[in-house]
């Protein structure tokens, strides 16, 4: 499947990745499909209607992470960018980046669901 992730989504820095899991790519791939269920637009809208921009600042710091474990380098730098900016309150231009960060977020999800598929597809 590593293979297939490469082909399918060349962003992803598995090597990086890889040597946050130790080199075992059963925890990478792990981490990758964790990744892919997290609830995070839901909790951004929420903590964002609720103008509470600390829990905000806190949510998009740990997506930030999640995303650099994965090897979502591009994802976790523009994660970052909106850690950055919500340290002191959620600026209007927040809501244009969260929809930014959605997008990237959703192509990663869909990008790794074919992989899957097309595996267990090879597989079967």
């Amino acid at each position: 499947i590593l293979r297939t992730l490469e082909d399918t989504l060349p962003e992803l820095d598995q090597k990086t990745a890889l040597s946050c899991c130790g080199g075992a790519p059963e925890f990478y791939l792990e981490l990758l499909q964790d990744f892919t269920q997290l609830s995070v637009k839901e909790e951004l809208d929420r903590l964002r209607a609720e103008d509470n921009y600390r829990g905000y600042h806190v949510r998009v710091h740990g997506f930030k992470g999640s995303a650099y474990m994965i090897g979502a380098m591009k994802l976790g730098d523009f994660a970052f960018e909106m850690e950055r900016i919500t340290v002191n309150g959620i600026p209007e231009e927040i809501s244009e980046m969260q929809k930014s960060l959605e997008e990237q977020y959703n192509r990663v999800c869909e990008k790794y669901r074919e992989a899957v598929q097309l595996c267990r597809k090879e597989n079967a």
